[in-house]
C-alpha cells in the first residue's frame, strides 16, 4: 500500500551491526481454530510464515533460521499472567535493505488479550538508540501499516529481513534519541482491521516495554504513538482504549494519518474499484477476529477459495515479496464471492463491523490527525466526524485536512509535521488545537 519512503531516510540510523544472540527455548503452536481457517500456511506451519520466506527471499533478505522459528512459536499451553508480562526475549540485529540499524535491538514475546479480552500472546521489537540517555528516556510506539494476513509481514519478521518500508519513518524517532517500539499488533492470527485486538496488543506491548530492563524505561516513561493507514487504525484504537484498558501508561500524544475510522465505509468505497483487494483482505481479518457472527456462511465456493488465497497475502509490503490482494482482485465486487446481492448490508455484517468504528471513546491526551481529501481508500468525511467527536469530548485535537493529498502521497508529505507535533509533546509545549 505504501511507497518506499527513501526521501525521509536518515543515514544516521544505519552503520555497523549490533550483536545478535542465540535462540531461546521453543514452544508448541496452539491447535488451529476458526481464526486460521483461511490461512493454509498458518494451519500447516508455525507462526513464522515459513511457506513464503524460503521461496520469496531476495538478496536483500535473509530466511528465518531455526532459532527464529523457535522464538516465534507460541508456548502451549499459554502461561497465565497479567497483560504485558514478558515470557521470553532475545537480542537481534534489525536492518533495512541490508543495512543494520544503529540501535540495540531486542524482541520479546508478551502476554496480551484479543478483541474478546481472551488471553493470547504477541511479539514486540524495541530499538534503543546507542546514544540513549541514562534516564528520562522517551518511548515512540510506532504502529506500522502491517496490513497482512500472514505473519510474514509482521514488524518482528520484517525487521529481521530488512524489509520494513516504514523504517525511514520510525527511524526519525531513533535519530531524536527515543526508544522505538514496534508491536505485531495483529497478533499471531494476523487479524487485520480488528481494531480492539490491535489496540489491546499495542498497549500491552508498551506495558511490556516499560518493564523491560534493557530498554531503560519505567511506568512513568513519556510515551508517544504514531501510525499511518493500517498503523493509524492500531494507533487510534490504542488511543481510545488506553484510559479504560491501560490507564497506568503515561501516553502524552498520538498522531494518526490516513485514519481508517470506519471499516464498513472503507469497504463500500473501494468495493468494485481498483483497490477492492483491500476490502477482501479486511474481510479475512474480520472473519478471524469475529467468527461468531457467522458471516462466513454467506460465501460461495469461489468466495471460500478467495478467502484462502488472500489469507496468505499482505497489502503493500512489496519489500517482503509477498503476494498482494491488490494485484489479484482489482475491480471486483464482494458480492461476486457471496450468495447474497449486498453482503455489506447484511445484519450480521453490520453487527460485526460495528465493533470497529472509532470515535466512541475519545482519547484523554492530545492527538494530531492528518488526512487527504483525495484519499482513495478512507472517506475523509468520516475522519472529520471523528475529529469533531474528539473536540466535543475536550480532547486537544489538531486536525489537518490536505486538499491535494491522496492516501499514498500523504504518508510522505504529512510525516514531517506529524513527527514535529510529537516532539513538541515530548518538549512539554502546549498542545495546539483547531477545534471550533
Amino acid at each position: 500500500m505504501r511507497k518506499l519512503l527513501a526521501a525521509l531516510l536518515s543515514a544516521a540510523v544505519f552503520a555497523l551491526p549490533t550483536a545478535g544472540a542465540a535462540a531461546p527455548a521453543s514452544g508448541i503452536r496452539p491447535a488451529p481454530s476458526l481464526r486460521t481457517l483461511f490461512s493454509p500456511a498458518a494451519v500447516s506451519g508455525n507462526l513464522s510464515g515459513g511457506f513464503t520466506f524460503g521461496a520469496k527471499k531476495s538478496g536483500r533478505q535473509r530466511a528465518l533460521s531455526s532459532a527464529d522459528n523457535a522464538f516465534f512459536t507460541l508456548p502451549n499451553p499459554l502461561p497465565s499472567g497479567a497483560p504485558g508480562t514478558i515470557l521470553r526475549w532475545r537480542d537481534v540485529t534489525a536492518s533495512f535493505l541490508g543495512l543494520p540499524i544503529v540501535a540495540h535491538a531486542y524482541q520479546y514475546l508478551y502476554l496480551t488479550t484479543d478483541a474478546h479480552t481472551q488471553p493470547t500472546a504477541s511479539f514486540g521489537t524495541i530499538l534503543v538508540p546507542v546514544t540513549a540517555p541514562a534516564s528520562g528516556r522517551v518511548l515512540l510506539s510506532y504502529q506500522t501499516a502491517e496490513d497482512g494476513l500472514t505473519t510474514t509481514c509482521a514488524p518482528s519478521h520484517e525487521l529481521l529481513q530488512g524489509s520494513s518500508d516504514e523504517t525511514p519513518l520510525f527511524g526519525l524517532g531513533l535519530t531524536a534519541g527515543y526508544d522505538v517500539l514496534l508491536s505485531d499488533y495483529e497478533g499471531p492470527y494476523s487479524e487485520w482491521t480488528v481494531g480492539v485486538n490491535a489496540g489491546h496488543e499495542a498497549l500491552d506491548a508498551i506495558r511490556a516495554a516499560t518493564h523491560f530492563a534493557p530498554a531503560g524505561l519505567n511506568a512513568s516513561t513519556r510515551t508517544i504513538l504514531w501510525g499511518y493507514s493500517g498503523g493509524a487504525l492500531a494507533t487510534g484504537w490504542a488511543s481510545e482504549l488506553k484510559a479504560g484498558y491501560a490507564p497506568e501508561l503515561n501516553v502524552i500524544g498520538a498522531a494518526m494519518g490516513g485514519y481508517p475510522v470506519d471499516v464498513h465505509d472503507i469497504a463500500q468505497k473501494v468495493d468494485g474499484g481498483l483497490f477492492s483487494g483491500i476490502e477482501f483482505g479486511g474481510v479475512v481479518g474480520q472473519l478471524r477476529g469475529y467468527p461468531e457472527y457467522g458471516v462466513i456462511n454467506y460465501f460461495n465456493a469461489a468466495g471460500l477459495q478467495m478467502l484462502a488465497t488472500v489469507g496468505q497475502e499482505c497489502t503493500g509490503q512489496f519489500l517482503t515479496l509477498t503476494p498482494d490482494p491488490l494485484s489479484g482482485y482489482p475491480y471486483q465486487t464482494l458480492a461476486t464471492y457471496t450468495t447474497v446481492a449486498d453482503p455489506l448490508g447484511l445484519p450480521a455484517t453490520a453487527a460485526l463491523l460495528a465493533n470497529d468504528n472509532l470515535g466512541g471513546n475519545p482519547p484523554t491526551f492530545p492527538v494530531y490527525i492528518y488526512q487527504g481529501e483525495q484519499d482513495e481508500l478512507v472517506p475523509y468525511a468520516d475522519v472529520t466526524a471523528v475529529a469533531a467527536k474528539y473536540c466535543a469530548a475536550g480532547t486537544p485535537t489538531e486536525y489537518v485536512l490536505s486538499p491535494i493529498d491522496d492516501h499514498f502521497s500523504l504518508v510522505v508529505s504529512g510525516a514531517p509535521a506529524a513527527f514535529a507535533y510529537l516532539t513538541s509533546r515530548v518538549a512539554g509545549l502546549t498542545a495546539p488545537s483547531n477545534c471550533s
